[in-house]
């Protein structure tokens, strides 16, 4: 009797010991983003006001969490005025948006492609950015800042 009570006092701790180990490695993991709800709309917006400008071949936005990325390719002799056409865009989109919004744009043919990418995901999701896509999109944004 003694001996199966001083087995279950063990197995009773090891259960313990167990379960309390378990509990303190998922609170050191990191919280995970939550997905976001991209403005697909505002996001449409952008792309109209950016394609007026008469050097824009194709253009690509994607407005999440107060940041509107944008991405457009330039052609032919427009690629010699490359600075002023971002510039120019620039302006367009401010008078276009709310103040609160930060504005970040590129003509690098990589970025391009890849926030192509981040909006047919977000597109794919019904608007809404899964938190590797809000993780994409950041890095595209730093990257466009150099």
């Amino acid at each position: 009797m003694q001996k199966s009570t001083s087995i279950t006092f063990l197995v009773v701790i090891f259960l313990l010991l167990t379960a309390c180990s378990a509990g303190s490695q998922k609170s050191q993991t990191p919280s995970a983003k939550s997905p976001a709800a991209a403005d697909l709309e505002l996001a449409a917006v952008v792309e109209e006001v950016v394609q007026k400008h008469e050097a824009v071949d194709e253009v690509v936005a994607v407005v999440l969490n107060k940041h509107i990325s944008t991405a457009f390719k330039v052609s032919g002799f427009h690629r010699l005025r490359l600075k002023q056409i971002r510039r120019e865009v620039n302006d367009l989109i401010q008078e276009a948006v709310p103040s609160e919004y930060t504005v970040h744009i590129t003509t690098d043919k990589r970025l391009i492609r890849d926030l192509k990418k981040v909006a047919r995901d977000i597109k794919a999701n019904d608007g809404i950015a899964l938190p590797q896509t809000q993780d994409e999109l950041e890095k595209i944004n730093k990257d466009m800042h150099g």
